[in-house]
């Protein structure tokens, strides 16, 4: 497994795990579409998507933040593939949260 930036190519599969992640847990809001439906307007504003990606380049798990007016960084998304929830494929993610929040 190995952690990559955002690219558009992984667009879909993070729109969609999320809403199964939130549909499973939740109940898909208004403001949850507007994060997944505008996830370049995010990058734009400083935001960072990471993926946990296995050797075929399948997306395990992903995880979206985004700076704050006061300078704090909030995980707006963070979720795994069915069959990886619960397993740790997002933890890898972590210390890259931890490189963007040190380069402000």
């Amino acid at each position: 497994m190995k952690i990559v930036p955002y690219d558009k190519k992984y667009k879909e599969d993070f729109i969609e795990m999320n809403k199964q992640w939130i549909s499973a847990m939740f109940v898909i809001e208004e403001e949850d579409l507007a994060v997944l439906n505008n996830i370049e307007g995010t990058i734009e504003a400083g935001g960072q998507i990471f993926f946990a990606i296995d050797g075929e380049e399948n997306v395990l798990a992903c995880c979206m933040i985004a700076p704050l007016p006061n300078g704090e960084w909030e995980i707006e998304k963070f979720c795994a593939k069915g069959m990886y929830t619960g397993t740790g494929a997002g933890n890898p993610s972590v210390p890259k949260i931890r490189i963007c929040r040190s380069a402000g």
